[in-house]
């Protein structure tokens, strides 16, 4: 039976979303597994919220004695573990008691799977997430994701041509991978805020190929203080969509640059038809990203 390590990366957590997180882990009906907690150095205490759960020796914490950003902590959480099969839960969001033994059993039986994208929902704790565009992800995913075995490279080739968007695989904390096609792919994007997770389904997809799997296993929280609410606001993810792309223009057949080529206008064409739309707001946008002195 295959081990899971289930590396879990905090950084200033709301106590009652972790300790809900670490709740819904213990009480997975797949037990052989061992759990990460690294702390980026956060204002509050982190280590006092999951001093309850070190009692159960599969929980193990440490904190990073510096600031290592989204991608750095999730490679830190790795590159810490061994065992051969990785789920990421983030501090915010819940599991379904059958989330790991679906995934593993997923994995096993499929030995040309990589990694596995689990269905999940997603839990409104305020008014500042945007539920139209969440629901409008659930419908696109419906459509055009289908559930079982999906073929890596033609699903990238099909990805590609829609200029990697919307995010098809979903968020980390409900993707089960294999560690041996992780070492394959690399470490996480290190400067990336807000794709960081696409850009990185995207390398696991020229290696091996995926598993979708369709029935409800967790909820993801969406509220204002998370992390991906954050970034949003930021507006960098503009700019990592057409970092993404431009690395097929550089490399791959003449179709696939020439694919690459046309989602990467096609997505400077939307950037100048939102300015014109909204400009005081792409306006705030590029004074956060470029810079400009005052």
């Amino acid at each position: 039976m295959s081990s899971v390590d289930v590396l879990i990366p905090t950084y200033n957590p709301d106590p009652r979303f972790l300790k809900e997180a670490l709740e819904s882990l213990q009480a997975q009906t797949f037990t052989s597994w061992k759990a990460f907690i690294h702390e980026d150095p956060s204002a509050g205490d982190t280590e006092s919220i999951v001093k309850p759960f070190l009692s159960d020796e599969r929980i193990t914490f440490k904190k990073s004695p510096e600031r290592l950003g989204i991608g750095g902590n999730w490679n830190a959480c790795f590159n810490a573990t061994s065992a051969p099969i990785v789920a990421y839960l983030f501090q915010d969001d819940l599991w379904t008691q059958d989330y790991l033994e679906t995934a593993v059993k997923i994995l096993n039986d499929n030995s040309n799977v990589g990694f596995v994208a689990m269905g999940h929902e997603y839990k409104f704790e305020d008014e500042s997430g945007s539920k139209r565009c969440f629901k409008r992800l659930l419908r696109i995913k419906k459509k055009r994701f289908p559930s079982g075995v999906i073929d890596g490279d033609k699903f990238l080739k099909k990805w590609l041509r829609r200029g990697f968007w919307p995010n098809l695989v979903g968020e980390p904390d409900f993707v089960v991978m294999s560690r041996g096609e992780m070492e394959l792919a690399g470490s996480f994007h290190l400067t990336m805020k807000q794709l960081l997770d696409t850009e990185y389904w995207v390398r696991m997809l020229e290696v091996t190929d995926l598993y979708n799997e369709t029935k409800n296993l967790g909820q993801f929280r969406v509220h204002g203080g998370a992390a991906t609410a954050q970034n949003r606001v930021d507006g960098r993810g503009i700019f990592d969509r057409l970092e993404i792309i431009s690395r097929y223009i550089k490399k791959g057949s003449v179709p696939t640059r020439l694919t690459a080529i046309f989602a990467f206008v096609m997505q400077i064409l939307r950037m100048v038809f939102h300015a014109f739309k909204h400009p005081l707001l792409a306006l705030k946008l590029f004074k956060k990203i470029l810079p400009i002195k005052h």
